[in-house]
C-alpha cells in the first residue's frame, strides 16, 4: 500500500500520484537547469512504516512527517510492509524507514539517520495472569514464565532473551499476542504501550478483561532513516522535527488523536 503526499501535504491517492509527481517535476524543470530544477522539485521520498495505516502509531507518524515535509518542500510517500519482511523489502528497493531505533544503521549501511528523534517509544510487559506480579525486567529471570514478543520488534526480543530462562517465542501480530495472553497460552508478552494499547481495544480483542499491563522496561528513541539518495535532507529534517518539538506539535498530534479514539472518531 502506497500514500503519496505532495510538497503542500495534501495526500494523493490512487494510480494518478505518480504521473503528477512526475508532471510536477517537468513543469517546474522547465527552462531551468538540471541543478535549478533539481532545487524546485526534489525527487519523491519513499519511507516503509509496518502494519496498519489507521493505527495510532502510524497516523501520529504521519501528521509528523506530513507537516515536516511540508515545512522543507519535499514531497514523499510511504509503503507498508509486514513487519518481519519490512527491512529486507526496504533494503532491496533502496528506500528509506519511517523508524528505527538509534542503532539499526549498523546493519544497514546504505541509510542515513536523522539525528532527532521523530518520537520516543516506552515499552511495557502484559499479561493475562491473574496471580502474576512482576515490576522489573529482572524478576523474569526467577520467575519461570514463558515470554513472547511481536516478530520484528528487535528490542523486545533482545530484552526477553536476556532476562528468559529459554529463548523467547514470537507472534505474527500484536492481535493475536492479545488472545494468546487471554488464554494462557504465553505469560508475559512485550511491546511499545501505544501498539498494545490500540489491539487491546480494538474489535478483534472484543470481551476480554483479563489482559494487563505489569510494568515498563525502557523508553527507545524512534529515528528517521532515509536513502543515501536523500542525504542532504537529513539535517535539516531533523532541525525541523527539533523545532516541531520545540513547538508543543509533536505532543500536540499525540493528544489530538487520544482524543479521537476516547470520542470514538
Amino acid at each position: 500500500m502506497e500514500r503519496y503526499v505532495s510538497m503542500s501535504g495534501a495526500p494523493m491517492h490512487g494510480k494518478r500520484a505518480p504521473a503528477v509527481c512526475a508532471m510536477l517535476a517537468i513543469l517546474l524543470g522547465a527552462g531551468l537547469s538540471p541543478a535549478l530544477a533539481a532545487d524546485a522539485a526534489p525527487a519523491p521520498l519513499t519511507l516503509s512504516m509496518s502494519g496498519d495505516a489507521k493505527s495510532f502509531g502510524n497516523r501520529w507518524s504521519m501528521l509528523i512527517y506530513s507537516e515536516a515535509f511540508k515545512r522543507l518542500r519535499q514531497a514523499f510517500r510511504i509503503e507498508y510492509f509486514p513487519s518481519a519482511r519490512r527491512a529486507a523489502q526496504a533494503d532491496a528497493q533502496g528506500i528509506g524507514d519511517a523508524g528505527r531505533i538509534i542503532d539499526y544503521g549498523r546493519e544497514h549501511p546504505t541509510l542515513v539517520r536523522v539525528e532527532e528523534a521523530i518520537f520516543d517509544l516506552t515499552f511495557a510487559l502484559y499479561t493475562g495472569k491473574a496471580g502474576l506480579r512482576i515490576d522489573t525486567l529482572e524478576q523474569l529471570r526467577t520467575s519461570g514464565v514463558s515470554g513472547e514478543y511481536r516478530r520484528g520488534v528487535l528490542f523486545c526480543k533482545t530484552k526477553l532473551d536476556a532476562a528468559l530462562p529459554s529463548p523467547a517465542a514470537d507472534v505474527s501480530s500484536e492481535i493475536l499476542a492479545v488472545k494468546n495472553l487471554s488464554a494462557g497460552l504465553v505469560d508475559v508478552y512485550c511491546e511499545a504501550d501505544l501498539v498494545f494499547n490500540e489491539a487491546l481495544t480494538a474489535p478483534e480483542s472484543s470481551g476480554i478483561t483479563n489482559v494487563r499491563k505489569l510494568c515498563d522496561i525502557g523508553a527507545l528513541p524512534i529515528y528517521p532513516y532515509l536513502p543515501r539518495s536523500h542525504a542532504s535532507l537529513a539535517p535539516r529534517l531533523a532541525a525541523t522535527l527539533k523545532a516541531m518539538k520545540a513547538e508543543g506539535l509533536v505532543d500536540a498530534y499525540r493528544r489530538g488523536l487520544e482524543q479521537a479514539a476516547g470520542s470514538g472518531h
